[in-house]
C-alpha cells in the first residue's frame, strides 16, 4: 500500500515511523536524504529494506515537482494517501525558482501543483470501500493576516512589504481556504478522495531555526516543556485525521474540532482561480 509522504523537518519523520508501525510502504519527499538526517535503527531498516522510499523533491521548483510526480505514477500503481507536511517558517525574503514568495511558493502553491499531478493517481487507486486521503497541514497561525490581504494575490509574488510572521500566516491561510474548495471540487469528480487541513499543535521541530536566538533559548527552556508538543504527538494528531472517518471532508481540523471558514462560497472559488492563474502562468514562463 504505497503511501505518499512529504517531509521537511523532524515532525515528517516521527510520521513515517508511525506508518511504517502498520506496515505501509511510504514514499518521503524531501530536498535532502535522509542520510544527512538523525535517523533512529528503525528507520534505517526500513530504509533498507524498500519500505522507507526517499525521494528527491523540492517544492520550491515546478521542473522538481513534475520530475517527482512523473516518477512515482510511473513505478507505483496505486497511490492511497499524501500528506502535504513541507514547510518553511520566517524565513529571510527570498523567492521560488517561479518567482513566488518563498513561504507562499513552499507552503502552499508546491503543494497545490503537486496535488493536481498526483490527482489521477489518488482517484484511480480509491473506491467506495476504500478512499484516498489528502491531508494539508495548516496552521493557527492562519488567523493572523486579513483574508482580504490573500484575496488580491499580492502577497504572491511580489509583496508590497516583506514581514515574514505575516507570509507565513497568509501560506497557513490559502491552504485553509484552498482545501476548502479543492473538496467541494472532488466531491463531484473524485467523490472517493477525502480532503482535509490540519494543525498539529505547536511541534517542537527544526522549524523555529529561524526565530531569534534569544526568543529560541525562551522556546525550548521555558515554553517547550509545558506548551510544545513533541514530535510524535504532532504526528499523531496528524494521522488521527485518517482513522477518523466522522470529519466531513474540507473540514480543518484543531484540537480534534473540525471546522469550516465562514467564507462565502463564491470566494473560495475566486481564490481557486486566482492560485491556477498564477500557477499557470508561472508555470508557461518558466518552461518557455
Amino acid at each position: 500500500m504505497p503511501l505518499l509522504s512529504l517531509l521537511r523537518h523532524i515532525a515528517g519523520l516521527a510520521v513515517c515511523r508511525t506508518l511504517l508501525s502498520y506496515d505501509m510502504t511510504v514514499i518521503a519527499a524531501a530536498v535532502h536524504p535522509f542520510s544527512n538526517r538523525n535517523v533512529a535503527s528503525d528507520m534505517d531498516k526500513a530504509l533498507k529494506s524498500g519500505k522507507l522510499k526517499y525521494q528527491h523533491l523540492d517544492l520550491a521548483s515546478f521542473r522538481s515537482i513534475e520530475m517527482f510526480a512523473k516518477d512515482v505514477i510511473e513505478s507505483h500503481d496505486h497511490i492511497h494517501h499524501l500528506i502535504n507536511n513541507a514547510g518553511v517558517m520566517l524565513v529571510p525574503q527570498q523567492k521560488t525558482a517561479e518567482g513566488f514568495e518563498l513561504h507562499m511558493g513552499v507552503n502552499f502553491i508546491g503543494h497545490a501543483y503537486l496535488t493536481k499531478l498526483l490527482l489521477p493517481k489518488l482517484k484511480s487507486s480509491s473506491s467506495a470501500s476504500s478512499h484516498s486521503v489528502i491531508i494539508n497541514v495548516s496552521s493557527s497561525t492562519h488567523r493572523i493576516p486579513r483574508l482580504s490581504l490573500l484575496m488580491s494575490g499580492r502577497f504572491f509574488s511580489n509583496p508590497p512589504f516583506y514581514c515574514p510572521h505575516l507570509s507565513y500566516g497568509l501560506s497557513k491561510l490559502a491552504i485553509r481556504l484552498y482545501t476548502e474548495e479543492l473538496s467541494n471540487q472532488l466531491s463531484t469528480l473524485a467523490p472517493h478522495v477525502r480532503v482535509m487541513s490540519v494543525h498539529p499543535g505547536i511541534v517542537a521541530t527544526s522549524l523555529y531555526r529561524h526565530v531569534v536566538l534569544p526568543l529560541q533559548l525562551i522556546q525550548k527552556y521555558l515554553f517547550a516543556p509545558c506548551l510544545f508538543r513533541t514530535p510524535a504527538e504532532g504526528a499523531a494528531v496528524v494521522l488521527n485525521c485518517f482513522a477518523d472517518d466522522t470529519i466531513i471532508p474540507g473540514a480543518y481540523v484543531e484540537n480534534s474540532i473540525a471546522q469550516f471558514m465562514d467564507v462565502a462560497s463564491q470566494e473560495k472559488e475566486k481564490f481557486w482561480q486566482l492560485t491556477w492563474q498564477y500557477i499557470n502562468k508561472r508555470k508557461g514562463s518558466a518552461h518557455r
